[in-house]
């Protein structure tokens, strides 16, 4: 015969939530729940961002686990041994100890059991919204479960179908709560979220979808502090980043959204001037330099982005250490930035070439005094050659001052690191294009300048005169360059 008796742990437990109600304790036991609920916590954690991820001991994490389990059970006895009483708390409650028990698996990696525990509230779901269908603190609470399962089903490689689908059937009810003006700015960050992990895994569309929802709530707010901005500001150009990547682009909405992401860093920047203020503004510039240059307008695309090479300086000027923008990044944000400009530099005329041209060399030239790589001389020496050979003929004088100023960088290059294959390259390269000018010009040579030349050329042709004829010399340059990568060091 079967046995059908409750085991002794679940006999003890209805004994002691009866006793909690008989005595009138349930508002002190709710109280005590919410409590622990609010200890075990977790806030600190970004799944996109791993530079704020903490390290929680293994002992932590399952102490969290093993508090947030007991206290769930505990509301979820007082419900059912109480229907009607504080119901609206209680499935509150059980569904906020689910999202903290999901956020813990998640820290560890867990993925099932994160998925175990978010759909365990599906038992509770209906009758929590028929209940209070406006009540927006059950609801958000409802929908970032879903969010977090989202993403850990993602994570797990598992179906998401029926996932997204319940977050489509339950976000309506959050935009209701929403109307409340107090609730606007929770329900754009859970929509925000929402869309950043469905870019995150490449789900394109769907994140369109859910970032339009949140520039229509984060438009029809007019007071924002600046730390919600800076959060609508990176979901903004998420959104651009997601519409970028549609095969069949709106260049309206995305010209409409640039100005906004633009305008909501420009804000932040203005309040705080800090080194994660700039970058984020920078990459701004970076988003309306990616849209111009998917257009074809490529001037445009390079304004952008000597916009933001102008602002990546400032950082340097700035003694603050940052873990996400450190120095090596903010370099390899800028030269991101060359071929674009080099881009604008081609389609514009020599006037503005020139002018292009000696603001990159001036910005590299400044960040030189702060910070040293390799590629700040390497694009320096380029952008000198360049204004030398558009000024030629031109502006003769100016030709000269940048003609020298990448000689002279080279100079430096190889008392610090010798004559190696790429300096020796560049020097022969240098000479051999600027000898006509030189022997133009003769006289008026600054004499200096005439004396750093004819020593350069004594170390590159110790034993060949240079060759002013054009159409010999450029005839003599095969033999040239293999006579000098042959030749011992």
């Amino acid at each position: 015969m079967e046995n059908n008796s409750k085991p002794d742990f679940i006999v003890k437990l209805e004994e002691y939530t009866d006793s909690i109600i008989q005595n009138g304790d349930e508002p002190l036991m709710l109280a005590t729940i919410q409590d622990k609920i609010h200890q075990f916590d977790i806030k600190d954690v970004d799944h996109f961002n791993p530079y704020v991820q903490v390290n929680y001991e293994t002992s932590t994490i399952e102490e969290a686990i093993g508090e947030l389990s007991r206290i769930r059970t505990i509301a979820e006895m007082l419900l059912l041994r109480s229907w009607n009483t504080f119901k609206t708390d209680k499935y509150r409650y059980i569904f906020m100890s689910t999202l903290n028990l999901i956020k813990w698996n998640l820290c560890k990696k867990d993925f099932s059991h994160a998925i175990e525990h978010s759909e365990h509230v599906n038992l509770y779901i209906e009758d929590a919204l028929e209940k209070s269908p406006d009540d927006f603190n059950t609801i958000s609470v409802i929908c970032d479960i879903f969010y977090h399962q989202l993403y850990a089903k993602l994570e797990a490689g598992e179906s998401f179908n029926e996932t997204l689908n319940k977050i489509h059937q339950y976000v309506p009810f959050l935009l209701v709560a929403a109307d409340k003006k107090k609730y606007k700015l929770n329900t754009a960050l859970i929509l925000g979220q929402i869309a950043d992990v469905l870019l995150y895994k490449g789900i394109t569309d769907e994140s369109c979808q859910f970032y339009a929802k949140v520039l229509n709530i984060i438009s029809d707010i007019e007071d924002i502090d600046v730390v919600e901005k800076r959060e609508f500001a990176i979901f903004v150009g998420h959104y651009n980043v997601a519409l970028l990547k549609k095969p069949v682009k709106d260049y309206s909405l995305i010209e409409k959204n640039l100005d906004i992401e633009e305008s909501l860093y420009g804000q932040l920047h203005n309040a705080f001037g800090d080194v994660r203020s700039k970058m984020d503004l920078a990459i701004a510039y970076s988003h309306k330099g990616g849209y111009y240059e998917e257009i074809h307008d490529y001037k445009k695309a390079g304004i952008s982005h000597l916009k933001k090479i102008g602002i990546i300086k400032e950082t340097f000027f700035i003694d603050e250490e940052n873990p996400i923008y450190t120095e090596e990044a903010r370099l390899d944000s800028l030269f991101k930035s060359m071929q674009p400009i080099i881009n604008y530099g081609l389609v514009s005329d020599k006037e503005e070439r020139i002018s292009v041209f000696k603001q990159v060399y001036q910005i590299l030239h400044d960040i030189l005094g702060y910070a040293f790589d390799i590629r700040l001389l390497g694009y320096s020496n380029a952008f000198a050659m360049e204004i030398f050979k558009a000024s030629d003929g031109n502006n003769d004088a100016e030709a000269e001052i940048f003609l020298f100023k990448k000689i002279s960088t080279l100079i430096n290059l190889v008392n610090k690191y010798g004559m190696e294959d790429g300096i020796r390259s560049d020097l022969t390269t240098t000479i051999i294009e600027a000898n006509d000018f030189v022997n133009r010009i003769g006289t008026k040579l600054d004499p200096h300048n005439k004396q750093v030349w004819d020593a350069v050329n004594k170390v590159i042709f110790p034993n060949k005169p240079i060759i002013e004829n054009k159409s010999k010399r450029n005839s003599f340059i095969k033999r040239l360059i293999g006579f000098l990568f042959n030749k011992d060091k």
